[in-house]
């Protein structure tokens, strides 16, 4: 169901509503005049569902204000390289291009800042078989803290997933619109950056939305879209 938001695409209003009781608005455009200000992102690894979403985007012509955003682990197969230029074609999000340039992330050194560039030097500072030795922090530093950081230096304020309901395990239960304390010291870094107001729980100081707009649909509802645009 959509029913939890809605999206406005005018040329004088672009920007997504919330339904929280108060009818809150987030401008599809930063306040900020810097290029890097997006507070609207989706995060994706081009599964079924993302490339659903990334379809909506697109027909609603929201790629010119909505960065995509996926990670780099540098232990993907060569196959998923190829997959991405793939992507970028078909939705142009390249250099140049009307919409905005895909974001790909990579892991961070032990500063929790610093990209890697290669696999090599990944091993070099962590070791060849460090997702196996130490699968969490392998998780956190190939994905979690890369995506943190991608989202504080946009100023990102919601993330849109292609999570569902019928995928089961913790995602059993969960909403179309979720609000996610900041927890971590990357969080708490990018909440300094922002006026904070106690009066509001759901201020952007305390922490982010999350949107999962497909939410409520099943296996065969997915793969119906995916053949109805092919």
């Amino acid at each position: 169901s959509w029913a939890h938001y809605q999206l406005y695409n005018t040329q004088q209003n672009r920007m997504i509503q919330l339904d929280d009781g108060r009818q809150q608005q987030i401008s599809l455009r930063g306040s900020s005049t810097k290029a890097t200000t997006h507070p609207i992102a989706q995060v994706t690894s081009f599964g079924p569902t993302g490339l659903i979403i990334l379809h909506m985007l697109s027909e609603k012509n929201f790629l010119r204000d909505v960065p995509i955003i996926t990670l780099n682990t540098l232990h993907l197969f060569p196959e998923s390289y190829q997959y991405y230029d793939t992507v970028k074609n078909h939705f142009h999000l390249q250099k140049n291009d009307d919409n905005l340039e895909l974001i790909i992330t990579k892991p961070v050194g032990r500063d929790g800042k610093t990209s890697i560039a290669s696999v090599e030097d990944f091993d070099r500072i962590y070791g060849a078989n460090y997702w196996k030795e130490q699968p969490a922090k392998y998780t956190e530093v190939t994905k979690t803290t890369p995506l943190k950081n991608a989202m504080n230096q946009h100023q990102i304020q919601m993330w849109i997933t292609g999570r569902r309901r019928s995928q089961g395990g913790d995602r059993s239960f969960m909403d179309v619109l979720e609000f996610e304390p900041y927890k971590t010291m990357i969080d708490d870094n990018h909440a300094n950056n922002v006026d904070a107001d106690d009066n509001d729980p759901f201020h952007p100081s305390k922490g982010r939305w999350k949107l999962n707009p497909l939410a409520y649909w099943n296996y065969q509802q997915v793969w119906a879209y995916i053949r109805q645009y092919n």
